[in-house]
C-alpha cells in the first residue's frame, strides 16, 4: 500500500540520519518503526486491578510524615570514616 504523509523537516532529518548510520532503506527503518509503535500495546484502566487502590492512602498524610522524619533521623546521618 502506498501512502503520502507530510512530516516535519527536523523529524525526516532525524530519520533519515538513523538510516544511514545503520546503512538500512528509509522505507525499512520507517517500516520498523511504525511496527513497534503499533504492537505497543497500552493497558486500559480494567486490566491492572491495582488502580481501583491507587490513592487509597492519602488519609495518612501525618503517619507518612512520620515515617520519613524517623527514616531521615536514622540515615541522615552519615559516618565518614565507615566510607574511607
Amino acid at each position: 500500500m502506498t501512502m503520502t504523509i507530510d512530516l516535519p523537516v527536523d523529524v525526516m532529518e532525524k530519520v533519515r540520519s538513523e538510516a544511514a548510520l545503520r546503512g538500512i532503506q528509509l522505507e525499512v527503518l520507517l517500516l520498523e518503526k511504525i511496527q513497534t509503535g503499533v504492537s505497543a500495546r497500552k493497558e486500559p484502566a480494567q486490566e491492572r486491578p491495582w488502580m481501583k487502590h491507587f490513592g487509597s492512602l492519602r488519609n495518612f498524610h501525618d503517619e507518612r510524615q512520620e515515617i520519613e522524619s524517623r527514616i531521615k533521623d536514622e540515615f541522615g546521618q552519615v559516618d565518614t570514616a565507615a566510607w574511607k
